[in-house]
């Protein structure tokens, strides 16, 4: 049973990767089995209607079953359409890329990404994840959240072979200064020159839940400009933040 359903994983995993859809041929030599067991989970998916199937060109192409799963998945986690304005917004305020990004396990996902395309704003969902260090969301969400919870997303990292460098204590050294100032950067995951910031969104627990990204020139961190990039990302997590039920004690000093 774990055969299958990883086979399947994989078989959806080939599909979300290729919007223009895929052959039988080409999703087995993707997914990596055999041509018949592609064609059987391809069946079985398309009975489903996970999957779709083009009559003309004969590709396969993932439907909007999975974007409904998704879609209930995150609303009943995140209300993202309470944030989705406020990074549209950030977007234009800053003339950059902004990302809403969350935490799933030792992962950091990218739930959605606002940019500015021939002078308008526009939010599409640009799926991406990453191992959460390697991000300075990540990292931003990691150390604003619950003390247990971050020993054991360290503890889990630790343990993947992926990342066998991984340096704990290091780790912790930098997300108490993440703590510190407020935000997070990361350099590498940009052309050269360039730093990605992360300020965390607090949730009604009083920790992170989420985490606004923006990126900017290495130089302009350390300058008044980086100083207002910086501060305007916090305002607006601020403001998501309120409407995720995180009340400051200048908000409980007001009710």
């Amino acid at each position: 049973m774990a055969s299958a359903i990883h086979k399947t994983f994989k078989c959806i995993e080939a599909l979300a990767r290729s919007p223009s859809g895929l052959t039988v041929s080409e999703v087995a030599a993707i997914a990596g089995f055999s041509r018949p067991a592609a064609t059987r989970l391809l069946d079985g998916l398309l009975a489903d209607t996970i999957i779709i199937r083009d009559p003309k060109s004969k590709r396969y192409r993932l439907g909007l079953r999975l974007y409904e799963w998704s879609t209930t998945a995150l609303q009943s986690s995140m209300p993202i359409n309470i944030a989705r304005k406020e990074f549209i917004k950030l977007s234009m305020e800053l003339h950059s890329e902004c990302n809403f990004i969350v935490i799933e396990d030792t992962d950091a996902v990218r739930l959605e990404r606002s940019e500015a395309i021939d002078g308008v704003a526009l939010n599409r969902p640009v799926p991406a994840r990453r191992v959460w260090f390697q991000t300075a969301t990540g990292k931003a969400i990691v150390a604003l959240t619950e003390p247990s919870h971050t020993k054991q997303i360290l503890d889990r990292t630790a343990r993947r072979k992926d990342v066998p460098d991984f340096d704990t204590a290091a780790m912790l050294d930098e997300l108490q200064l993440i703590r510190d100032r407020g935000f997070a950067t990361m350099v590498g995951v940009r052309p050269e020159g360039f730093v990605s910031v992360g300020v965390p969104v607090i949730g009604q627990s009083g920790f992170a839940t989420a985490a606004i990204g923006s990126f900017l020139p290495l130089s302009d961190l350390e300058s008044e400009n980086g100083a207002a990039h910086v501060a305007t990302m916090k305002a607006t997590a601020s403001r998501v933040s309120h409407y995720l039920g995180y009340e400051t004690e200048t908000d409980q000093l007001l009710s």
